[in-house]
């Protein structure tokens, strides 16, 4: 079964890494670059013979091109963040367009809102965060840090109200928001690696979390890269965190509120022998699970499952 990739380059870093093992898998030489001119990739779909076509959503780009129904084989589609689809028409209005068949869900967890706002009959695929264990990894780095937040504040009102808080511990760190080209992905695990506990992806507020009472909490790509790097993740409740074998207290910690969080935090850095069990157990389902190459081997199932 032989499928092609409708993709674009110079995008961010980890959905690049997802990309180009999809597109490894997907085809035996097939990729459509969608940061070329439309006249070109129109001309290229034109050419392409496959049993389905994937797609990775570029609303600026797709909407310039011609019903991608018109191959007559099934189009699938990734959706990515949930909030920038679900609570705007954009996303459906480029589903009915194309003649979407399948749905590439970032969150499982995610499945019966897409199917409330589509309103349609669709198949739904997985396709999780996975890590590159050669980047993510443990560097067996002195732990230095008691706690670190990554990420940027702007929307994330617990990463700003706790580094409120802990910019005046001892033993707290700010890892830079600084990403390639101007700093690696291994000096931004190297900083994880050196952390005690690592605050995960928080969700951004109550009000994004529910799509007409469909829980739509997004998991994160820092809710398997600190974990991977042999760190102590602290987290909110998130998507698929259940699904992803994520448990409260054995592989990672769990908080509700700010005042949770501080007498987690300073409950485990007092037991030590006991947050290294939770982080080495953490370390253990990330690496043995959910590195990309496996994610992508699981959602190429899927598509066979599917389309053969």
């Amino acid at each position: 079964m032989k499928g092609a990739m409708l993709y674009k380059k110079h995008y961010s870093i980890l959905q690049n890494m997802m990309m180009d093992r999809v597109c490894d898998s997907v085809s035996g030489g097939e990729y459509i670059n969608l940061s070329k001119d439309t006249k070109y990739v129109e001309k290229e779909l034109d050419k392409v013979d496959a049993d389905y076509l994937f797609v990775w959503y570029f609303k600026n780009d797709i909407e310039k091109l011609k019903p991608l129904s018109r191959l007559e084989i099934p189009i699938i589609m990734t959706s990515d963040d949930p909030w920038g689809r679900l609570f705007n028409s954009d996303y459906k209005k480029q589903v009915d367009y194309h003649g979407v068949d399948g749905i590439v869900l970032q969150t499982k967890n995610t499945k019966s809102a897409f199917e409330e706002y589509l309103n349609g009959t669709h198949n739904f695929l997985w396709l999780p965060w996975g890590i590159n264990p050669d980047i993510m990894k443990d560097y067996n780095m002195e732990k230095i840090w008691n706690f670190t937040i990554s990420g940027k504040f702007s929307r994330y009102k617990y990463r700003r109200d706790l580094h409120n808080i802990f910019s005046k511990k001892n033993g707290y760190h700010r890892i830079p928001r600084i990403l390639p080209p101007h700093r690696s992905w291994s000096d931004y695990a190297i900083d994880i690696n050196k952390s005690k506990i690592s605050l995960g992806g928080c969700s951004q507020s109550d009000s994004t979390l529910y799509y007409n009472n469909h829980f739509v909490g997004e998991t994160f790509a820092k809710t398997l890269e600190i974990p991977a790097c042999n760190t102590c993740m602290i987290n909110t409740d998130f998507a698929d965190r259940e699904v992803l074998g994520f448990k409260d207290g054995v592989n990672f910690i769990q908080f509700n509120n700010i005042k949770e969080c501080i007498q987690k935090i300073d409950y485990y850095l007092n037991d030590i022998d006991e947050l290294k069990r939770i982080t080495e157990n953490g370390y253990n389902l990330v690496q043995s699970n959910y590195t990309v190459n496996k994610q992508i081997n699981k959602l190429m199932e899927q598509i066979r499952d599917i389309y053969e």
